[in-house]
């Protein structure tokens, strides 16, 4: 019992994580500085997001759950992803205050398009 007080004090009075650590802006710092941290992240987030496409997919009846939205080759590395994201954040100033995963998916999907049949358009619902 003294162990899960001591847990719920320790959550409660921990300071959040600022909103803007994840905006464009701080994540374009951060990875002027960080560049493993940084490809991690953009690793990160494209797993969960194919992870999260593929649940919902499933879900929703899209025609192939299992192909990704971003038709990435297999010889771009993480580190030309977040050098295509920082890119896409720099060039948007009106955007830096948005979450830095906005900043990759799009630059993900501009740089590397699927094709209209890449699985991404939903069946029809019965």
């Amino acid at each position: 019992m003294r162990i899960l007080i001591a847990g719920l004090i320790i959550c409660i009075t921990a300071p959040a994580l600022p909103q803007e650590s994840h905006t464009s802006e701080a994540w374009l710092k951060r990875c002027k500085l960080l560049v493993n941290e940084c490809n991690w992240y953009v690793g990160g987030f494209l797993r969960g997001y194919d992870n999260g496409y593929l649940q919902s997919g499933i879900t929703n009846g899209v025609k192939d759950p299992f192909r990704s939205p971003f038709c990435i080759p297999e010889n771009v590395s993480y580190n030309q992803l977040r050098l295509m994201a920082m890119k896409y954040a720099a060039d948007r100033p009106q955007q830096l205050n948005w979450p830095f995963t906005y900043a990759i998916a799009q630059a993900i999907r501009e740089g590397f398009p699927c094709p209209k049949d890449a699985g991404v358009e939903q069946t029809a619902k019965q």
